[in-house]
């Protein structure tokens, strides 16, 4: 029942230090808590890679961001 902001995931398919798995989890985890929550899986990406900056990346951030902040 504790207040968090909403929560944007963004986990590569190919992530060598986290499991892909544990984003799934705490995605789902999120959503049966009524948390607002989006998951985007990066395909063929590792932990934090060059992608995570692209822009088709970095629009979905800014879209999140922007969303949220018209709610606040």
């Amino acid at each position: 029942g504790a207040e968090i902001p909403p929560v944007l995931i963004l986990h590569g398919s190919r992530d060598q230090l986290v499991p892909f798995r544990q984003s799934i989890l705490l995605y789902e985890a999120l959503k049966r808590a009524g948390k607002e929550t989006a998951f985007y899986r990066l395909a063929g990406s590792g932990h934090g890679g060059e992608e995570f900056w692209s822009p088709p990346v970095l629009d979905i951030v800014d879209t999140f961001i922007q969303r949220h902040l018209k709610k606040t």
